[in-house]
């Protein structure tokens, strides 16, 4: 980990910690527990907002400085919900025929 990373606020960590839970939940077919920690994020958000509004009142140099770490770690975390929408599409793929299916031989009485 470089200086600037270890600088960051501490929520970014947490952001990319919470990224990778879900990318194993998501890689093992659990649904359930990506839902359940999507939920966290509006509440990490707030907070990683208020973390940063701190970190601005530094030196501007500083500040400069870890603008570029934060740019990273949000890539890598950017990096891993594609991920996780990639194997959403792929799962949910076969179920949204399936569905289309079902609707298409269903009649109306």
């Amino acid at each position: 980990m470089n200086q600037e990373m270890a600088n960051l606020p501490n929520g970014y960590a947490a952001a990319e910690k919470l990224a990778s839970a879900m990318l194993a939940a998501a890689t093992e077919g659990d649904w359930q527990t990506v839902v359940s920690l999507r939920r966290e994020i509006p509440a990490m958000a707030r907070s990683l907002d208020r973390e940063w509004s701190a970190v601005a009142a530094l030196d501007p140099l500083q500040v400069r400085r870890l603008q570029k770490a934060r740019i990273g770690a949000i890539r890598r975390v950017l990096a891993v919900d594609d991920q996780i929408r990639r194997l959403s599409d792929a799962w949910r793929g076969p179920i949204d025929g399936w569905l289309r299916g079902a609707r298409a031989t269903r009649s109306l009485n």
